[in-house]
């Protein structure tokens, strides 16, 4: 899992677009201590209290909004889909991408954003670990045939 905070913006109703990057997140922390943070707090979160429901919850009910009132024009939100083959994922895979949702609940993948070699590799990285779960699962299926 990679939080690319690149795009990321906060909106002002006061004042322009804040780059939340550029202007208010050390580059630095973004890629060491939240990167690590991110790609733990699901185990973290077992380990602490046991099986939650709660994120499951929160990403339902924040997809939901997303697709009954779409996205505010010239902002995105993540969700999972079947890939075809968008900023280097295999085709079928389904994986987060940035997605605009019009007012009819349509949901399109945003391509064209720019991603620095890091990014790229932390996208890779977690495709990575997705296709050796899925490896992992069939297996263990198979072998309990």
């Amino acid at each position: 899992m990679y939080p690319d905070l690149s795009h990321a913006t906060l909106l002002n109703p006061h004042t322009n677009t804040v780059s939340l990057v550029k202007d208010l997140v050390d580059p630095t922390w973004a890629r060491g201590e939240l990167l690590k943070t991110v790609r733990t707090r699901f185990s973290e979160i077992i380990n602490r209290r046991g099986m939650t429901t709660m994120s499951t919850g929160k990403a339902i009910a924040d997809h939901l909004r997303s697709w009954s009132n779409g996205t505010l024009s010239g902002t995105h939100v993540s969700m999972a889909l079947p890939s075809n083959g968008e900023y280097g994922v295999p085709q079928g895979v389904f994986f987060s991408y940035p997605v605009t949702v019009d007012y009819t609940g349509k949901v399109s993948v945003r391509t064209g954003l720019e991603l620095d070699d890091f990014a790229k590799e932390m996208i890779a990285e977690s495709y990575r670990e997705l296709k050796a779960e899925a490896d992992q699962a069939l297996q263990l299926a198979a072998e309990e045939h």
